[in-house]
């Protein structure tokens, strides 16, 4: 079966996989896409497994004080360029704020029943004001 470009292209948007891996998967799978869907995360497994070993010696901390309560977050990868990321530092920001918010209402994660996504945060994403 013949892979087109658009094919490729079609089933990276969907897994976000670098463009030779759905190339394979698409080929491995015939072009059906729930199939490839499946080798990728398969293979994101695998290469996961390989990785969790490795050190995370890079990352970022973020602190943040309201009136006599303090909370500290650490978000720990592989390399600089990762932690500078955009991504990354959205997602820690994003972390920071729903710990906040459980640290605010006095809650433990996990007895959070979606509190931070039930609207509790400003503009900003963050619990406090």
């Amino acid at each position: 079966m013949e892979i087109k470009a658009a094919d490729v292209a079609k089933l990276r948007q969907m897994t976000g996989a670098g463009m030779m891996d759905c190339k394979k998967a698409l080929v491995e799978a015939n072009g059906d896409y729930e199939r490839a869907k499946e080798i990728i995360r398969e293979k994101g497994k695998l290469v996961a497994a390989k990785r969790a070993d490795r050190e995370t010696s890079e990352g970022a901390v973020i602190a943040k004080v309201n009136g006599e309560k303090a909370i500290v977050i650490g978000l720990g990868c592989e390399t600089d360029f990762v932690a500078k990321n955009a991504e990354f530092q959205a997602a820690q920001d994003h972390r920071q704020a729903r710990c906040c918010c459980w640290f605010q209402q006095g809650i433990r994660r996990a007895d959070c029943k979606g509190c931070c996504n039930a609207g509790s945060f400003n503009e900003s994403g963050s619990c406090f004001s």
